[in-house]
């Protein structure tokens, strides 16, 4: 809502817009309302009162679409539910409450925390802003045990091993 007063030289008025377009604002309004042919009285704005737009995105608190988990030895990747908002697209921010990391504001509602340490527990957590930056709740943190171990067992049956003595297939005199 848009709200100002106007003075001019009848009666000063106030009005209220329901919407008006950014940037189309000027600093100066006529009307020829109620006054004879060939009459116009202009009206100079004395105030504006802008009220923000305060509702954050939803769901609030952000909720995750896919849990933290491990996706190799140092990584683990994450996606929030997606956001919606009436105001237009949001942004995501994942923390790494373990050790600070964070993906900074992002359009994705996917991140993959990298150069993480085998072995270790990771605490996350996720919320959302839309462009006026009200921001949700953040989400309930998760934690993964770990990003998923390397894997140091040779591959079964071993390939450097035969069960038989190899002999040629068509051998020659």
């Amino acid at each position: 809502t848009l709200d100002f007063n106007v003075t001019g030289t009848a009666t000063a008025a106030s009005y209220t817009l329901a919407t008006y377009p950014s940037g189309q604002l000027t600093g100066a309004f006529s009307t020829t309302n109620n006054l004879p042919a060939g009459y116009t009285i202009d009206y100079g704005v004395t105030s504006i009162t802008i009220t923000p737009e305060s509702t954050p995105p939803s769901p609030t608190p952000l909720t995750w679409s896919s849990a933290p988990a491990g996706l190799n030895a140092t990584k683990i990747t994450m996606t929030a539910t997606t956001a919606t908002d009436d105001n237009g697209p949001v942004e995501y921010y994942f923390e790494n409450r373990s050790n600070s990391a964070n993906s900074g504001w992002t359009t994705s509602a996917t991140w993959v925390d990298t150069n993480l340490t085998s072995g270790v527990t990771y605490g996350y957590q996720v919320k959302a802003r839309d462009r006026f930056g009200n921001e949700t709740a953040v989400s309930t943190p998760v934690a993964t045990s770990e990003p998923l171990a390397a894997d140091g067992d040779a591959p079964t049956p071993d390939a450097m091993t035969s069960s038989s003595v190899p002999a040629a297939l068509n051998p020659t005199p």
